[in-house]
């Protein structure tokens, strides 16, 4: 089962949100700005988390909060391809008995 993203990148490098109404052109130009740099690579780094979904994003801010060198790697938006469908789905404590 093949899965489509609602956020593809365009020919010239720009990403776009459908649909493509107001509201997605501002996230846009919040989330991938026009004028972003990538910065500039470190020589090592101590982990290295490819994907901005909810385990990356998890995964790197943990290991960068113990004090690692992290480099977070997300082709799209950071949050994955659903942001609706992000809210951790924790298991109801049951009750003994």
């Amino acid at each position: 089962m093949k899965m489509h993203s609602l956020a593809e990148p365009m020919a010239n490098g720009r990403l776009m949100i459908e649909p493509g109404d107001e509201h997605n052109k501002r996230l846009v130009e919040h989330v991938h700005p026009h004028d972003w740099e990538n910065p500039a690579a470190q020589e090592r780094y101590n982990l290295v988390v490819i994907g901005g979904g909810t385990a990356g994003l998890v995964t790197a801010a943990g290991a960068a909060g113990l004090g690692a060198r992290v480099a977070l790697v997300e082709r799209h938006l950071m949050g994955g391809d659903a942001p609706g469908d992000l809210a951790l789905r924790l298991p109801r404590p049951r009750r003994p008995g």
